[in-house]
């Protein structure tokens, strides 16, 4: 029956499967950006073998995240401390933007989570210092876009 439809009913994986097969895809299209991210996404969904039903969050993710990656590189080289895009690991890259999307449109999902998320793929892909630049870039983001919603939220509006 072929991507990974069968008579037993639907395939369901969770938010870190999505993210993981989010940050894959974003990984591949960071090393080929001259190919459209569909063309990376279609290819990824090919090897897994799933519908591409059960990885709707995934693909919002990887949606969302070229779609805004001017500004989530932007907020990413504002807070890399002495560093440059260029000199984070593509993996971590391609795990801080899928992080930074959520933390700057994932409404319904707890900053906190974002970032543990964000942590424990670290683990799995990244390289030994990775985990501990993660946390600290992540956090100071989280920071920042709370102190820009207080700020925000103190100003009055004009009507």
């Amino acid at each position: 029956m072929g991507n990974g439809e069968s008579g037993a009913g639907p395939i369901t994986i969770g938010r870190r499967e999505n993210r993981t097969f989010a940050v894959q895809c974003l990984y591949s299209y960071d090393i080929s950006p001259l190919i459209r991210w569909e063309e990376h996404w279609a290819g990824q969904l090919e090897a897994l073998d799933l519908p591409e039903r059960s990885l709707s969050y995934a693909r919002q993710l990887v949606e969302g995240t070229v779609a805004n990656l001017f500004e989530i590189n932007g907020l990413l080289a504002k807070f890399l401390d002495n560093w440059s895009l260029d000199r984070v690991q593509r993996v971590s890259l391609a795990i801080l933007r899928v992080a930074v999307y959520e933390l700057l449109y994932g409404k319904n999902i707890p900053k906190a989570v974002v970032i543990n998320e964000a942590i424990e793929l670290t683990k799995l892909y990244g390289g030994p210092d990775s985990k501990r630049i993660v946390n600290g870039l992540l956090d100071r983001i989280r920071r920042h876009l709370e102190e820009q919603a207080v700020e925000k939220s103190e100003t009055p509006s004009s009507e």
